[in-house]
């Protein structure tokens, strides 16, 4: 995608948030039962044991698509997709007990502090320099 650096994640196991910037690029978490595209949203992913698997959207909107029926559905601010591990999805609002204590935590400090950036420096396949950067 023209200058930008396309990005993917694999989460197996256990929860991750993510914060993607518009026009940062093609950002995607793969999960056992889902694949899920984004641009410029904050989410939460959480995969349980088995491959069950929920994404709780905070800012923006993800696509989610189920790798075993190739159903997609938009996941829009304030909504949670709830996919089993069959590959059943329900679509539902938010609410403050579908994040534990320390994730509520994490997302929280996101907001209130002055993000730091890492930039690191990549060569692409065609040899020009792309940068990853990390915002913690």
């Amino acid at each position: 995608e023209g200058n930008k650096l396309n990005k993917n994640v694999a989460v197996s196991k256990g929860s991750i948030l993510t914060n993607v910037n518009k026009g940062s690029g093609l950002f995607r978490v793969s999960t056992p039962t889902t694949v899920a595209s984004v641009k410029g949203t904050e989410f939460i992913t959480k995969v349980e044991e088995g491959g069950a698997t929920q994404f709780l959207v905070t800012d923006g909107e993800v696509e989610v698509r189920i790798l075993v029926t190739d159903e997609t559905a938009v996941v829009g601010k304030g909504q949670t997709a709830l996919i089993s591990a069959l590959g059943e999805l329900h679509l539902r609002a938010s609410n403050p007990d579908d994040l534990s204590a320390a994730e509520q935590i994490e997302l929280e400090s996101m907001r209130e502090t002055v993000p730091k950036v890492i930039r690191i420096p990549v060569l692409d396949e065609n040899g020009r320099v792309k940068y990853i950067e990390i915002t913690y």
